[in-house]
Order: structure tokens, then C-alpha cells, then sequence
């Protein structure tokens, strides 16, 4: 079944979303893997939609143009626990290569 294409389906995804991107992020834990999964899921619907939106809002060329403020977060599920994270680069060091 596929999810709601309105903004007003989705404020509990808005909240955790806004939430993880004021820290290191959120863990959500649910009464069981299938309520899990479900929030998953329509936090990605809820991406996709707000990406449709950015297409009406910003004009071609602007950096928003197709994309979502939320595009840096990572949802991960796992059993009953979804995890939203900000994608983070793991490292140590960067080098450029010169030869």
C-alpha cells in the first residue's frame, strides 16, 4: 500500500527528523519489528515527498533544486529500533593524490 502524498500524514516523521539533525541523532524503539519497519518506510516516503516539493519551490540550479534537508540523515532499522543518524565521514585522514 502506498503512503500518504500529503505533508499532513507525516508529523511525527517531521518531529523525529528535525530531532535527529539537532545532534548526533535519535533512536525510536518500537513495540515490536512491524511498527519498526513502518516508520522506516514512511520516513523514506516522507523524503521522496518532501524532494517532489523542493522541485516546486526551488528554481533549476538552486542547491535545494530536488533535494531534502533530511537527505543527509541515514534511517536504519533494526528489529524494533530505528535508528536517524547524520551521515558522517568516519576518518582519520584525507589525502590528495599527487602522482
Amino acid at each position: 500500500m502506498p503512503y500518504s502524498k500529503s505533508y499532513l500524514a507525516y508529523p511525527d516523521i517531521k518531529e523525529a527528523l528535525e530531532r535527529a539533525l539537532l545532534g548526533k541523532g535519535i533512536r525510536l524503539h518500537f513495540r515490536d519489528h512491524r511498527a519498526a519497519t513502518r516508520f522506516a518506510a514512511r520516513a523514506n516516503s516522507y523524503r521522496v515527498l518532501d524532494r517532489k516539493e523542493s522541485l516546486k519551490l526551488y528554481p533549476e540550479g538552486d542547491t535545494m533544486f530536488g533535494r531534502s534537508p533530511y537527505d543527509v540523515l541515514n534511517i536504519a532499522r533494526k528489529e524494533n529500533v530505528v535508528t536517524i543518524e547524520p551521515i558522517v565521514l568516519d576518518l582519520t585522514s584525507i589525502e590528495d593524490i599527487t602522482e
